[in-house]
């Protein structure tokens, strides 16, 4: 046996144990990868520990174990060589360790590889402070050591670290002395130490872990020239310039990897007994290495605190990051290094990058723009990009996406902190001023593009609309504030909750109208027009702003809120003489009263809009109110009087040529013919919406308009198409958190799944709808329709 390689005698033992690769492998608890290169003598040094984990797994007697591991050991004498270099000077493998198995193997598999290669191994290892990576570098230097016989040497550069970085010379001459040179003999110049240190390492098989580099010019010179050498490098910094076999980028662990980690530290008897605390905690972390690491040793070091208990006191955001610190080791300590290594050098055009840093705090939200940020930093989006992107190369914020940048949760947090620390209360209100300048010129850009003849439009001032990027569309405007949506919803929440909201606050609310309407995006709509209602101190604007509260209070189910608010809105438009606008307020009182079944009042109320409307000469209002009367005559059953509503609404709002009132009127028309039996004209007007929402961008008109198209479609038969077209507009819905059109379209889709014969889908659907509206009861009669469908079913 001892004559044969240790690859061969692998294979005989493997073959004799009845086993496959890929079953030993996974006894062994190695890749298949290793175990064929093993058996093929690509992996000639294996190591002590797979060598146990093998001869375990091959159930050896004590004594085919010892000449199993006699074997190896005689495998890895053989590439020592004389002369080798004694030096062992890796640190110890962190104690707990979790997750980065694809790291792990992809690192040591390269630096175990014996392919030949004319250069040196190298591989970086990059991330984000206490992402884990000196803990993957030493764990993967660890397992291949024996591979390196001739020695494994380790150098703090301190990068980021307290104090300056490690100059060049003295990293050299630590290199130097550890292969034993003396002191005296080593050069003062780096150019000829560095030539020095490749001539050393020549013919040796060494391992160098430079650890903590600030920057490639920092590791160039230490580099060896050997191929049978290796190094493995560790940055904070964007290593990509180097001329590297891998570079590995670190992001935070995955949920189970996290949980694993603090289950390590904590025990794994208290860590079961509070499963979802621990997940909280996982999430409060951001999964983040050494975050998890402190949480879960102060954890630790007290028996008497529960997981929930750490979970309550790391919610508290202001406190955050001093729960997540440990002496000198901590989140803030190893960010604030980070920090104190950007350039402090600004300019007029840029401020300093502590400074953009710290602006970036100011955002309430974690992920954001270039547009945005440029105007947060004030100056031109080339200038803001070129800090960005410094800031994502030292792993201060990534980048998603071309463009778009995002804060990790407790960089962002410690960015907060910095914005408090480091700009005056002027700085942050001006920067806070400029954000919202630019989503109010956004939002009203995107409404006047979406419907130029809109009523509200007389309620901007001029200059809201000169700020913001280049858009040319309602459907850009609207895509640009969708993809701003996060931070702009958690903008409004804190405006909402502070005492003394920003004046600014009504004209950007009042803006996005156009936006909530299309998109159906922004949740809690209603305290924060009530919060903009509260602040504003104008009438005209005060009544306005009563106006949009009505129809977020009507969307949210507040009906007794909506009715007093369009009352209110109509009396206050009136006592300013504001005629058009209290026409609309008018308008969208009887849509409401509609809604609720008050059906006389409503007409009523409609007939006084159109008055009001024809008494100005407003020939768009006297079509949108020709509409609401089409409307309210649906809901009574009058379905001739909301056809010839619905038509002279349609050629009043061609007359004036507005895109958004045709599409809206041919969906009533649409509508009308629908409910009349009048299916093939129907489907003609409805595909006409439809196709002026999707020009207007409009996703849920379209939606709507669909959701009709399909019940047409159904009833002449054309069943497949109409479910197509359904699914459709349930997806947006969906995608948009819009309950209310999301049971309308169920509501349909399951009627029509039931006069298809598909029962398990109609059931599917109609209940759905049917939970829906037993809770809303904006719409009267629905849920009870919906029961008597229901019925059917066991019929």
């Amino acid at each position: 046996m001892t004559e044969e390689s240790f690859g061969s005698v692998l294979r005989r033992l493997r073959l004799a144990a009845a086993l496959t690769q890929e079953q030993l492998a996974e006894r062994a608890e190695l890749s298949v990868q290793a175990i064929s290169a093993l058996e093929r003598g690509a992996r000639r040094n294996p190591y002590r520990e797979t060598v146990q984990n093998l001869a375990d797994a091959l159930n050896l007697t004590s004594e085919d174990r010892d000449v199993f591991s006699a074997l190896s050991s005689a495998s890895r004498s053989k590439t020592a060589g004389p002369g080798s270099v004694a030096a062992r000077q890796l640190p110890l493998s962190a104690l707990h360790f979790a997750g980065r198995i694809q790291e792990v193997e992809a690192v040591t598999d390269l630096l175990s590889a014996e392919e030949p290669r004319q250069a040196p191994r190298i591989i970086t290892i990059q991330g984000m402070a206490g992402v884990g990576k000196t803990a993957l570098a030493i764990r993967t230097a660890r397992l291949t050591e024996a591979h390196y016989p001739d020695g494994q040497f380790y150098v703090q550069l301190n990068g980021f670290g307290a104090g300056q970085p490690l100059p060049v010379a003295d990293a050299l001459g630590h290199l130097l002395r550890a292969t034993g040179l003396m002191p005296n003999a080593i050069p003062t110049s780096v150019e000829r130490a560095s030539t020095l240190l490749r001539s050393r390492l020549a013919s040796k098989r060494a391992l160098l872990v430079l650890d903590n580099a600030f920057g490639p010019e920092q590791v160039i010179p230490l580099l060896p020239g050997a191929s049978s050498c290796a190094v493995l490098i560790t940055s904070r910094q964007n290593m990509t310039t180097l001329p590297a076999d891998r570079h590995v980028r670190l992001t935070p662990l995955d949920e189970a990897e996290a949980a694993d980690l603090v289950q390590s530290i904590v025990g794994t008897t208290r860590a079961a007994a509070e499963p979802v605390a621990i997940a909280e905690l996982v999430e409060l972390c951001g999964r983040l290495p050494l975050a998890l690491a402190v949480a879960a040793a102060r954890l630790a070091a007290r028996p008497t605190w529960s997981a929930q208990h750490l979970v309550g006191r790391l919610q508290d955001e202001a406190g955050r990051l001093d729960e997540l610190a440990n002496d000198h080791l901590g989140v803030r300590t190893a960010l604030a290094v980070s920090i104190s290594q950007l350039s402090p050098n600004g300019s007029r055009q840029l401020p300093s990058l502590p400074d953009v840093f710290a602006l970036l705090g100011t955002l309430t939200g974690s992920d954001f723009g270039l547009d945005l940020a440029a105007r947060l930093l004030n100056t031109a989006p080339h200038l803001a990009e070129s800090a960005l992107e410094q800031l994502v190369d030292v792993n201060l914020l990534g980048s998603p996406s071309l463009g778009r940048y995002q804060f990790h949760d407790l960089i962002h947090a410690y960015a907060r902190e910095k914005a408090e620390v480091d700009l005056t209360e002027q700085q942050r209100q001006q920067a806070h001023e400029r954000i919202l300048r630019l989503y109010r010129a956004v939002a009203w850009r995107g409404l006047k593009w979406l419907d130029p003849g809109a009523p509200r439009l007389a309620w901007n001032e001029a200059d809201w609309l000169m700020d913001g990027p280049a858009l040319s569309s309602a459907q850009e405007s609207f895509q640009w504030l969708d993809a701003e949506q996060a931070n702009l919803a958690a903008l409004l929440r804190h405006l909402a909750s502070t005492e003394d909201p920003d004046q600014l606050m009504a004209g950007l609310v009042l803006g996005l109208y156009g936006y909530a309407t299309v998109y159906s995006r922004i949740g809690g709509w209603v305290p924060i027009v009530r919060a903009a209602v509260r602040v504003t101190e104008d009438r005209r604007y005060r009544a306005a702003l009563l106006h949009d509260f009505g129809i977020a209070c009507a969307d949210d189910g507040h009906l007794d809120e909506a009715v007093d608010a369009f009352r209110l809105s109509a009396e206050m438009f009136l006592a300013v003489r504001d005629i058009r606008s209290e026409s609309l307020a008018v308008n969208n009182y009887s849509r409401l009263l509609g809604r609720m079944g008050r059906h006389s009042q409503a007409i009523d109320l409609a007939n006084r809009s159109l008055s009001l409307y024809q008494q100005i000469s407003d020939q768009r209002g006297t079509a949108r109110a020709l509409l609401n009367l089409s409307q309210l005559h649906d809901r009574m059953g009058a379905f001739t009087e909301h056809l010839i509503y619905a038509t002279e609404g349609l050629v009043r709002f061609e007359q004036i040529q507005s895109d958004a009132g045709i599409a809206n009127a041919n969906h009533n028309v649409g509508s009308a013919l629908a409910n009349l039996g009048r299916y093939d004209l129907a489907i003609t007007y409805l595909s006409a919406g439809m196709e002026s929402f999707d020009r207007l961008g409009h996703r849920t008109g379209w939606a709507d308009a669909a959701r009709d198209l399909a019940k047409a479609l159904s009833a002449t038969g054309t069943v497949s198409e109409a479910l197509v077209l359904f699914h459709q507009a349930l997806t947006i819905a969906i995608d948009r958190s819009d309950d209310r059109r999301r049971a309308s379209v169920q509501h349909s889709l399951g009627a029509t799944y039931l006069n298809a014969g598909d029962h398990a889908l109609a059931e599917t659907h109609l209940k759905a709808a049917h939970d829906y509206y037993k809770r809303d009861q904006r719409t009267v009669g629905v849920a009870e329709e919906i029961e008597r469908l229901l019925s059917k079913l066991n019929d």
